[in-house]
């Protein structure tokens, strides 16, 4: 199973950091889209928030980037991160929040609030401990992540969290259904910088989009290595043409070019060129700077029947597109989303600040997925989407490689 073996703390810039390596052995779990929960405080909820018109998940929140960017299919539920909670308050919640919920993983980020709340350190040890013995007695598997940096008083902050990460590594090496992810270098070493904080967090702790991205590259390699979840057998792909070929679609609402077959495009007007048209084997898709009675807005779509779908099916978009370093200041958003005729949106939005984080790997094509959702019954036909979004000063493009929607 694989383990996280801490080296000795090493002191640096006058703060204390240790770094991690990590031992590859057995996995966890082999299944069959395994099903896998986000748990802890608000750190675990940002970008998952329900309210009565929209369900959005986006990269504010590690829990659906790291579904976007693990190179594995999951099933997603949805996390049960609630603001403020300690270790202590996650314990109380566990089995109607977690374990009732039939998750075969979850995934914790808990202790932060402890660390705040100047509650002791053995305390906050003792109640993972219990939290994970609980969790593995109901049968279920589980990733501990490390508590992350807070750039607020980090040099009293965080001793505390690296004895604290230190011992929830020791609870998961001595269990063989518990495992913890690496370290949040990336992130940490940038949320505790004054010059550069606002890089990857909101407030020196809760991660923006790009802070999200960072965390969920490390949190999705702990999924890939300590799980193998096979594609589910029964999943069919229900968008026609999804790998966007052809010029026999539709440029509707001011749209110039040329659709791909079975597709619609609104809204692609860009002050010079064509909204949307073919550029080698790539669909190149053009949104304006909202000058001129243009939009800054583009989008691509199709509308996909589904025949009342059950409590059973989980349906999901993804979609495969890349950006020019040229162009990522002046975009606003690019989003993959599910609009059923009847019941709430779904999408998993990707802003400039993601899209950053994404250059900075050396990357410029990048997949987004929706999380796995269960639609309303009423539901007669979906609306499946890219969207694209300027911020109004220039012209901006993307290339889209493939669009589905899938059911499981």
């Amino acid at each position: 199973m694989p383990k996280i073996v801490y080296a000795p703390i090493l002191e640096q810039a006058g703060f204390l950091k240790r770094k991690a390596a990590v031992v590859v052995e057995a996995k966890l779990l082999t299944d069959e889209f395994i099903s896998v929960i986000c748990t802890g405080d608000s750190i675990a909820d940002l970008g998952s928030s329900e309210n009565d018109f929209l369900y959005s998940i986006n990269t504010k929140g590690w829990p659906a980037n790291t579904f976007a960017q693990s190179k594995q299919l999951f099933n997603m539920l949805p996390d049960s991160g609630i603001a403020g909670n300690t270790t202590q308050m996650l314990l109380d919640r566990l089995q109607t929040d977690v374990i009732d919920t039939r998750a075969q993983v979850a995934v914790i980020m808990i202790g932060t609030n402890d660390v705040h709340a100047q509650i002791a350190e053995s305390v906050t040890i003792a109640n993972m401990q219990t939290i994970v013995d609980n969790l593995t007695n109901a049968g279920m598997k589980v990733i501990i992540t490390p508590i992350t940096w807070r750039g607020d008083n980090h040099p009293i902050y965080t001793g505390k969290i690296e004895t604290i990460n230190a011992a929830y590594a020791d609870i998961a090496n001595a269990n063989p259904n518990v495992a913890i992810s690496g370290a949040f270098d990336e992130f940490n070493d940038i949320a505790v910088n004054d010059a550069r904080w606002q890089e990857v967090t909101i407030d020196k702790l809760h991660p923006n989009s790009a802070g999200g991205y960072l965390m969920g590259k490390v949190i999705s390699k702990a999924l890939d290595d300590n799980l193998e979840s096979a594609y589910p057998a029964n999943a069919s792909q229900l968008v026609l043409n999804n790998e966007i070929l052809g010029t026999g679609g539709s440029a509707g609402l001011g749209a110039t070019g040329q659709a791909p077959d079975s597709f619609i495009v609104f809204w692609a007007q860009p002050v010079s060129g064509v909204g949307v048209e073919y550029i080698g084997d790539s669909l190149v898709l053009r949104a304006g700077d909202g000058s001129t009675g243009g939009r800054n807005d583009a989008k691509l779509f199709q509308n996909v029947a589904i025949n009342n779908p059950t409590p059973t099916e989980q349906f999901l978009a993804k979609a495969t597109v890349s950006i020019t370093k040229e162009v990522l200041a002046e975009i606003s958003s690019i989003s993959v989303s599910i609009k059923p005729n009847s019941g709430k949106t779904y999408n998993f939005l990707f802003n400039g600040e993601a899209a950053d984080a994404i250059f900075q790997e050396g990357y410029n094509k990048f997949e987004m997925r929706t999380i796995p959702t269960v639609l309303d019954s009423s539901v007669t036909s979906v609306e499946v989407s890219v969207s694209l979004k300027s911020r109004g000063n220039q012209d901006v493009e993307i290339k889209i490689h493939e669009l589905s929607l899938i059911k499981i």
